[in-house]
């Protein structure tokens, strides 16, 4: 298999034009963000267009970090830049597509495709967790399974590699057929099909038939043979050389793999598995039906792969294998730890392609506080082991880290090596001896990365180091932020500007750690309500220009000193702080309708002239609030405040001499009114997911999920009341569990009673009964299996946020913004 293509290889290649001199060097890497370039003197940048962005304009900063070779589509884009070396293309996306699909050719081992509705991702990392100890195996980074994240994901593979897992996700017609040509996968999985990215298909058959074509030329395809459309279409449409491996649960399948329940201990369930000659009994460590499903695909590979010849262990040493997946992560997550820490669990699996993108994640999140990295020993086949602690290395020799731990017998082997790539270097030979020296190593102020190998537990040192907080949860999926950031984008001319407003905790989702993720992903401005949170996101590292919606005279002398932006509403203000004598951005906010804040009309002259004698002050915009842009029947008098503000504005503009930003639509405002965008747009809750407007439901993530856990269960005899007042009577013999969240929490006592229900398993469980201060008690009589100590689910989704709204008789924004700080926040990323 051929490595390190050359610049002038991968020229040929591409059938380009060279721009510059020719080039021999190795190319190792592909780049597409010139905000993670790691190793750039063997780095290829891709120049992609995309809608509401192009690689062409990040060309300098890639030069400037060190990249010295580049893929172009635009040749006007190429300056005064020595030394580069350029291939001009038609398109870099599918240049892109053509070097991973001729690097794909020099793979003879197997490669995994899955592609599926849902559980691509967690069936990867299940097969890669199974399969590691014996095969060198690489698979997808995360979710790579996009038009760009397959050939990323392709690229990867080495010689070393005895067999590929990867993911392939479409949202449209005509996506798969190019996926399928990069991948050209030898065995596939079909993990099932549901409602995801329907907008895309005319139908559920139309979409099963586009997946399938990534299976057009597999030697084996693994499917549910109970998913009857997916079973149906696959035997119409497969060809006679494709070995299909059906597989079905409690029902026998002749033809497949025949799985049986056999019964269920505590949180385990034991299955029976016979396929011709093969007849064996195994546990699984859970007891809901997707994770079952899932790891009954994985089990699927296990047989087929065995059967070929490719696995050799024995199924005791898989069956044990198989009960290291309970309750296994699969995202890395962010938490708050003790002294000040910041921490980014990444623990349940290591290799170097995954510590790169946990690295990545790190930069980009912290940006206030030392980095440091706990590194247990690399599992994985296939590779020499001083090579690959060398290539570790140099990774973190691109970073400045404070702290590396390094845990293990091989990574300790090999200590010389990372003598150097941190100020303090420690290494330990177990996780227990790292938790018995935790006080010695103090850890405080820092940002500590956990990545390792699942048999060393480092789970256990996140935990102890986590800050010991409420049981209730908010997860807040960074990922959503940039869906939804890019859905309002599509939306926007190419030179509109975004303000992201951030204010009120930034909706319960935490204000420093959403204000993190816009920053890196290119927002202009952030809003805030008060000097305090523009004050905290400055210390925090945020470098934004700030918008204080309602900034108090007692922290004037802080605008200036953290250089953050305040509305003016009225000229006491502009006149004091023109008194500071001190240069000074400032927003004018003139009331067009809303009759709250705002400077009127007859008041324009008299702005002008307090600006005129204080030219310390700059305007940076002018914005008006619109009343009621997501209520249709109120569009005439949207149109009038329109109108009102662009006259207004115009005004401002020619009597200042100078331009001037000019905003007046708010999220719902986007979507209604996209001829009124002017130079900025002020995105606020549909950035969190929640669309008033209900025309891009199908698009948007809700970013946060609020879950809590069953501490008690009770058999409750029917007459019986359950909590205060007695308001909570048992209709019949009942069992009640008591859930650690109450309105201390955020969740309303309007919501008690019956008027809503969590989940539970997959099902709902009403309230009964009041809610009280800290907890609550939910009726799970008709929900099997309950057991204390499980997951139960406030709201994940649009839909559970919206009833849990009703019930409480208000609206969504309240919803998020009641949730408490004593709610502990984990942010992940997909």
């Amino acid at each position: 298999m051929k490595m390190g293509y050359t610049f002038d290889d991968i020229l040929s290649l591409l059938e380009g034009t060279l721009i510059g001199e020719q080039s021999t060097t190795q190319i190792e890497h592909l780049l597409l963000d010139s905000r993670k370039i790691v190793f750039p003197e063997s780095a290829l940048f891709f120049a992609l267009k995309g809608a509401k962005s192009d690689g062409h304009l990040y060309l300098e900063d890639a030069y400037q970090k060190g990249v010295r070779h580049f893929v172009i589509s635009e040749k006007n884009e190429v300056k005064s830049f020595p030394n580069a070396h350029f291939i001009l293309v038609k398109d870099t996306l599918q240049a892109l597509q053509t070097l991973a699909q001729h690097h794909r050719l020099q793979f003879i081992q197997p490669i995994v495709g899955i592609t599926g509705s849902n559980a691509k991702t967690i069936i990867k990392e299940w097969l890669y967790l199974l399969l590691s100890e014996e095969l060198a195996v690489v698979r997808s980074p995360k979710s790579y399974n996009s038009q760009i994240g397959v050939p990323l994901s392709v690229w990867s593979l080495k010689s070393h590699h005895q067999i590929a897992i990867l993911e392939a996700g479409i949202s449209e017609v005509g996506e798969m057929r190019n996926l399928q040509k990069i991948i050209q996968p030898t065995i596939g999985i079909f993990t099932n099909i549901g409602s995801a990215h329907d907008a895309g298909f005319e139908s559920q058959t139309q979409k099963i038939q586009e997946k399938l074509q990534l299976f057009q030329s597999v030697e084996t395809l693994i499917y549910r043979s109970q998913h009857t459309a997916i079973h149906q279409e696959i035997q119409v449409s497969s060809s006679n050389e494709i070995k299909l491996l059906s597989w079905s649960l409690d029902e026998k399948n002749d033809k497949g793999i025949t799985y049986t329940t056999l019964g269920s201990i505590r949180q385990q369930t034991q299955l029976r598995a016979v396929y011709h000659e093969i007849d064996f009994v195994f546990s699984l460590p859970f007891k809901d039906a997707a994770s079952i499903e899932n790891a009954l695909h994985c089990w699927s590979l296990l047989i087929h792969l065995k059967q070929a010849g490719r696995l050799h262990k024995t199924w005791a040493f898989y069956t044990k294998k198989v009960l290291s997946l309970e309750a296994m992560p699969m995202r890395l997550e962010q938490k708050a730890g003790v002294h000040n820490c910041i921490l980014i669990d990444d623990a349940y699996n290591a290799d170097v392609e995954a510590l790169k993108i946990a690295l990545d994640f790190q930069s980009q999140q912290n940006r206030h506080l030392p980095n440091s990295l706990i590194l247990t020993d690399i599992l994985q086949s296939g590779q020499a082991q001083k090579n690959l602690y060398q290539s570790i290395v140099h990774l973190l020799q691109q970073k400045k880290l404070h702290r590396f731990i390094g845990i293990g017998s091989a990574i300790g082997q090999h200590q010389k090596l990372f003598k150097k790539i941190a100020q303090q270097v420690s290494f330990y030979t177990t996780t227990n001896d790292l938790l018995q020296n935790l006080e010695k190593e103090d850890f405080k102020n820092e940002c500590i990365l956990f990545k390792g190998a699942r048999s060393f537990q480092l789970e256990r040192v996140v935990n102890a180091l986590s800050q010991k907080l409420h049981r209730t949860i908010l997860e807040i999926n960074l990922n959503a932020f940039a869906n939804n950031l890019q859905v309002y984008r599509s939306l926007l001319k190419p030179d509109t500007k975004i303000m992201a407003m951030v204010k009120a905790f930034s909706y319960g989702a935490g204000t420093y750690q959403v204000a993190n993720i816009l920053q890196f992903h290119k927002v202009d401005y952030l809003a805030v309500a008060y000097t305090d949170e523009g004050i905290a996101l400055r210390q925090a590292g945020i470098t934004l220009p700030i918008m204080v919606l309602n900034p108090d005279t007692a922290t004037y002398d802080a605008l200036f000193r953290y250089h953050l932006e305040p509305e003016i509403y009225d000229l006491t203000q502009l006149e004091t702080l023109g008194q500071y004598r001190q240069p000074l951005d400032i927003h004018l906010n003139f009331d067009t309708g809303m009759n709250r804040l705002g400077l009127q009309e007859n008041q324009l002259e008299k702005v002008l002239n307090v600006l005129s004698q204080y030219p310390n002050l700059k305007v940076a915009s002018v914005f008006s609030h619109l009343v009621a842009s997501d209520d249709k029947s109120h569009q005439d008098f949207t149109l009038h405040q329109l109108g009102f503000f662009k006259k207004m504005a115009h005004q401002i503009e020619k009597g200042l001499g100078y331009s001037i930003l000019k905003h007046i639509l708010n999220t719902a405002g986007i979507v209604h009114y996209p001829n009124y965008q002017m130079d900025m747009v002020r995105l606020g809750l549909g950035l969190y997911g929640v669309d008033v407007t209900q025309q891009l439901t199908h698009q948007l993530e809700l970013v946060s999920r609020l879950k809590s856990y069953i501490s008690q269960i009770k058999e409750v005899k029917a007459a019986e009341t359950i909590g205060y007042n007695r308001s909570g009577v048992a209709q019949r013999d009942s069992k009640i569990a008591t859930v650690s969240i109450g309105y201390g929490d955020g969740l309303m006592r309007l919501s008690g009673n019956g008027k809503f229900a969590f989940k539970v398993h997959g099902q709902l469980a009403p309230i009964i009964g009041n809610v009280c201060m800290d907890m609550c008690m939910i009726d799970v009589t008709d929900i099997p299996h309950v057991q204390e100590g499980e997951e139960v689910i406030i709201f994940d989704n649009l839909e559970s946020l919206n009833r849990l709204a009703q019930a409480c008789q208000t609206i969504s924004y309240e919803i998020l913004t009641l949730i408490s700080g004593r709610v502990k926040r984990v942010y992940y990323q997909d």
